[in-house]
């Protein structure tokens, strides 16, 4: 009885561990929309949508601060996608600052889709939590703020691959951080020990 309680006991707190796993937010209006699923121990999923049309971009953002505007970007790893109806990109891009935007040297998202419908742009794209780019990613193996923006006008570049951006319409924070670092599978000993210890 006492090995059946302290398997229990794991298994909730296993649950909570991996509460984080898994989840959306929505943003106050309702407009905009984040999915994820940690898909292995270092591989999750995303799927973002927002307002935008087929000369828009929108993007997503993970930052270590809190950012209150545009202008206050800093060191931060993004995600801009945009979909004009023939073409769409998906790029991982870093803000050393507001004012420099930059194309990741290394690109390491996959599975990567930008599909717009009724006014929204769905994105769809899978990266390593904790990635291999140790100089234009950030590692989601701790909790991050995530921001999003939309509405932007690319400004340069082809639109299927572009190199500048305008500044978006809509600019946001998620209400609450994504926290990633307990996603992780739970040592197969942990169930042997307590399967047999009643």
């Amino acid at each position: 009885m006492q090995g059946l309680l302290k398997l229990f006991l794991l298994a909730g707190l296993f649950t909570i561990s991996l509460a984080q796993c898994s989840g959306n937010f929505t943003n106050e209006t309702q407009q905009v929309t984040l999915e994820w699923t940690v898909i292995d121990s270092n591989t999750v999923n995303f799927i973002y949508t927002a307002p935008s049309t087929s000369s828009q971009y929108t993007a997503l953002a993970f930052s270590n601060q809190l950012v209150t505007s545009a202008f206050s970007l800093a060191n931060v790893d993004t995600v801009y996608a945009g979909d004009n109806g023939t073409v769409s990109f998906v790029q991982d891009r870093w803000f050393p600052n507001a004012f420099n935007n930059m194309l990741d040297t290394e690109q390491n998202l996959q599975n990567t889709s930008a599909t717009l419908s009724g006014g929204f742009l769905t994105v769809n794209f899978t990266r390593p939590i904790i990635s291999p780019d140790k100089n234009q990613d950030l590692d989601l193996n701790t909790c991050k703020y995530v921001i999003y923006v939309f509405n932007g006008v690319v400004t340069a570049g082809s639109f299927s691959s572009p190199t500048a951006f305008g500044i978006p319409a809509g600019f946001g924070l998620f209400p609450m951080q994504l926290c990633l670092q307990n996603c992780q599978e739970p040592p197969i000993s942990y169930y042997y020990y307590y399967a047999n210890s009643y």
